[in-house]
């Protein structure tokens, strides 16, 4: 079935709710070349011209009840669709297109529909057979590549934003927002790069580049984006704290408060802003500043775990052992779910002596880290050493022996499962393990020390004295370089 121009005029009126960027569409009624014969269509597109959706809605539903064709269909949805009404709309689309399945206009309206209803994959179905009918519907282009997003296909998502690249650097600068967005930080580079070179002066392109370089630890790489973000508009809140980030991230502690301070006063309530801020204070040493930011963070936000963690760090870095206490109990009781809040508070909780707290706090932090190796040999390393503060010697062997046999590398818990195998009578196992200990670091002091009392107590007392005189030999090194601060032991 031939299609009349009045469906170009919609589709790039389409375009227009989503960009803003193209000509509003002349209403086909307005349009001579461009005119439906059937006297409702007309009617209806003038009050969709106007913005009267419901009320074209109600005369098309009325010229579809009267003869079902797919062009009241496609109006139909349209109205619905513009109301953001979606189910409704894709009823209509799905009827046009039942009545004529070339009807382009019906089917790349319902692949929009079908994203608008987060059906992505559905969308993809509708809309990737016509990809190559796109070139002149940014609209249907830009969900595309939203769907494509949105299902783990980043290589489908950057063939539609470079096919979106032809309608210019507005269109293009929202494909690359969008992969920002799901931060798709590597594949947003090349267009990124491209778009900023074409548009010089864009303060966003920069912006966005510059995220992305920072976001794929490309740090020197984007400072000349970021400070050309800065000098074509110096009062965006977003780039002054992308500029204080990239300050922290290189320990300029005292710098990044200053941006982040310049960001804040565009922004006080900001709780991205605050974070950073407690993070630059407690870098600079002002645990005092980043205490007051962090306490006025948790009562405006208090349910993100990080941000109790900082301040949990804040009180520690000051030295305030009772605030330290205070919060990492309150970490461990409110976030039992979150690893980090269990470990932390948990590692502060055995600092403090607070031992049984900080047992069940580290329990939790283990089963919460089956999926993060590292931070798993850390919570079983330090429940063991609670466990050997509570006398549970033999409870703490088998957490030391796993963290051993996960890093062979590893020295303390080596000296850790020594001392313990020492005290449950274990000497043979206690030589091993510490000789491996003192042979991965032979200025470990407690190494030395315990294998000259495990070869004691095996009756070896040639071999013990050689390793209590090497405990002596680093403990004189030691204190004859330690109150200078010159040449002290690694």
């Amino acid at each position: 079935m031939k299609r009349r121009k009045a469906w170009i005029a919609l589709a790039a009126a389409g375009c227009c709710f989503l960009a803003g960027t193209l000509p509003r569409a002349v209403p086909a009624a307005q349009d001579p070349n461009a005119v439906f014969s059937n006297p409702r269509y007309q009617r209806a597109t003038e009050l969709m011209g106007a913005g009267k959706y419901a009320q074209a809605e109600a005369v098309l539903e009325a010229a579809v009840k009267a003869g079902p064709e797919p062009d009241g269909y496609g109006l139909l949805g349209y109205a619905r669709e513009m109301q953001n009404r979606f189910a409704a709309a894709e009823k209509a689309y799905r009827e046009s297109l039942r009545l004529d399945t070339d009807f382009l206009f019906a089917r790349i309206r319902l692949g929009i529909v079908l994203t608008k209803q987060k059906r992505n994959r559905e969308s993809i179905e509708v809309l990737r057979p016509i990809e190559t009918a796109l070139y002149r519907h940014p609209e249907a282009l830009f969900h595309l590549c939203l769907a494509y997003l949105e299902t783990g296909d980043p290589a489908g998502a950057v063939a539609a934003a470079e096919k979106m690249e032809a309608f210019g650097p507005e269109m293009a600068l929202r494909a690359a927002k969008l992969f920002v967005w799901k931060e798709k930080f590597p594949e947003s580079l090349p267009l990124l790069s491209r778009l900023a070179e074409a548009s010089p002066g864009s303060a966003e392109a920069n912006y966005l580049l510059a995220t992305a370089l920072f976001r794929t630890d490309q740090t020197e790489r984007m400072w000349p984006y970021l400070e050309k973000a800065h000098r074509i508009n110096p009062a965006s809140a977003p780039t002054l704290l992308l500029y204080g980030s990239g300050l922290l991230a290189e320990g300029k502690f005292s710098q990044a408060r200053e941006r982040l301070l310049q960001a804040q006063r565009l922004r006080p309530r900001d709780p991205r802003l605050r974070f950073l801020l407690g993070k630059a204070l407690i870098g600079e040493g002002d645990h005092a500043g980043a205490i007051a930011q962090l306490e006025a963070l948790v009562k405006q936000d208090p349910d993100k775990p990080e941000v109790h963690l900082l301040l949990l760090s804040a009180y520690r870095s000051k030295g305030d052992i009772q605030a330290t206490t205070r919060q990492a109990r309150h970490a461990v009781g409110k976030f039992p779910g979150h690893l980090q809040s269990q470990l932390e508070a948990g590692m502060d909780l055995q600092t403090v002596g607070e031992f049984e707290l900080a047992e069940q706090a580290l329990r939790r932090a283990v089963a919460l880290s089956k999926d993060n190796p590292a931070d798993r040999r850390k919570a079983r390393f330090n429940l063991a050493t609670v466990l050997v503060k509570l006398g549970r010697d033999d409870q703490a062997v088998p957490l030391l022996k796993e963290v051993v046999e996960a890093d062979p590398g590893e020295v303390e818990a080596r000296v850790e499962l020594g001392d313990s195998y020492l005290r449950t009578g274990a000497y043979e196992p206690a030589v091993q393990v510490l000789r491996e200990a003192a042979d991965r670091d032979p200025r470990n002091k407690r190494a030395q020390l315990l294998l000259g009392k495990a070869f004691t107590r095996l009756g070896r007392h040639e071999e013990a004295g050689r390793h209590f005189q090497a405990f002596q030999d680093l403990e004189t090194a030691d204190a004859a370089s330690g109150p200078s601060g010159a040449g002290s032991a690694p």
